[in-house]
């Protein structure tokens, strides 16, 4: 697969990079890995293709995994933008949406 999204992105100009919003609520999860170095690569991958791409270091079951993402984008219309762009370079990846804060109500008697 390395080979092949090297080998397209080599064929054809990304176009103009795509912004994010710092408050946006849309980003593309494109993977987790326990690989560092696997998540660098990928990250680098997609920030060449204009895409506003980061990594957020998650805890589960007490290691840590790299987590690739793009965005935060404001609408799901401007992720799907990104991710339409990310599809033919030969990245996949999935629009995906913070979870709302719950807060938790004491019931009273």
């Amino acid at each position: 697969m390395g080979n092949t999204i090297a080998r397209l992105q080599t064929q054809r100009a990304p176009g103009k990079p795509i912004k994010s919003s710092p408050s946006g609520r849309f980003y593309i999860q494109v993977v987790a890995t326990s690989n560092k170095a696997a998540a660098a690569v990928r990250k680098d991958q997609l920030s060449k293709l204009g895409l506003p791409a980061y990594i957020q270091v998650v805890k589960s079951r007490n290691t840590d995994l790299w987590s690739v993402r793009v965005g935060r984008f404001a609408t799901q219309a401007q992720a799907e933008q990104a991710l339409t762009r990310m599809k033919e370079y030969g990245h996949k990846g999935v629009i995906t949406q913070p979870k709302p804060v719950q807060k938790q109500v004491k019931k009273t008697q």
